[in-house]
């Protein structure tokens, strides 16, 4: 019985592939796509970091018990084990799990660090928006206070996030202390952005049940509508998965661990990765 593959499958395979690629370069030829995808990896990096060190520990008191267990009927009393053992001589899967819980963290540090000096260039961005306000406000007078309260956040946070970068790159004369609460700062106000969102979304709601009431639907609007909607919701689910992320960092202490940090910022990056991936068919 012949199994050789037909040529229509890699034919089929090599159009999906090219298409796929193609995609791929338009969404990182933006500087929001790469930041989308850049911003998946990181959390899901930090997601998956916690259950594998939690794991590692657990192989490795497992071991450490093992060998306790069969040295201990050649101790004397008072004698002490002290064992060394080469990482070439670890089972092969304990290898390969301490070097995945290495890995995912190195990868959620190098994509932090990465996105952090992109984004000193973000005041140029900020100083945009902060103009199309300026030029074309809402015309509703509490979503014009709410947009110029974001655009006053975010340029807050990016100018001081840089401070904090620069100088922990040592280009800035600013202590540790200093750095930690310039960090801590522009955390608080990127929370402020994210609570000034959630007035946003529910005073676009309110506008939105307004005119509902007011005009009656044809099948377009309802289409429209339907599209809205669905942003709306998923706008909401973005705000809501980032917000305990804004007040973990604008604590010293923090208030999630790690697993959730990862989980929270991986809900939220993934919506906005699935829009601009939408975006760039």
């Amino acid at each position: 019985m012949s199994t050789t593959t037909p040529p229509q499958f890699y034919t089929s395979f090599l159009s999906r592939s090219d298409s796929s690629i193609a995609h791929l370069t338009r969404l990182l030829s933006t500087p929001a796509g790469t930041d989308r995808l850049l911003s998946t990896i990181y959390y899901l990096s930090r997601l998956i970091h916690q259950p594998l060190e939690s794991a590692l520990q657990a192989r490795l008191l497992l071991l450490t018990r093992t060998i306790a267990s069969k040295a201990s009927s050649a101790l004397l009393p008072g004698e002490t084990l002290i064992a060394s053992i080469p990482a070439s001589d670890l089972p092969t899967s304990l290898r390969t799990l301490a070097r995945a819980e290495s890995s995912s963290k190195k990868i959620a540090a190098t994509v932090s660090d990465f996105r952090a000096f992109v984004r000193l260039w973000g005041l140029l961005g900020i100083y945009s928006w902060g103009k199309s306000v300026y030029v074309s406000p809402p015309s509703d007078p509490l979503l014009k206070t709410i947009a110029w309260t974001q655009v006053l956040a975010c340029g807050t946070y990016q100018f001081l996030e840089n401070n904090a970068y620069l100088a922990g790159k040592g280009l800035l004369n600013w202590s540790g202390e200093a750095q930690k609460q310039l960090f801590l700062w522009s955390c608080r106000a990127w929370m402020v952005h994210v609570m000034m969102d959630f007035v946003r979304l529910a005073r676009v709601r309110a506008l939105r049940s307004q005119k509902a009431g007011a005009e009656a639907d044809g099948e377009k609007e309802g289409k429209v509508k339907a599209a809205e909607e669905r942003q709306w919701w998923r706008e909401f689910v973005i705000d809501a998965s980032y917000a305990p992320l804004t007040v973990h960092w604008s604590t010293e202490e923090g208030r999630l661990s790690e697993f959730y940090v990862g989980l929270c910022g991986a809900v939220a990056s993934v919506i906005g990765l699935r829009e601009r991936w939408r975006a760039c068919a």
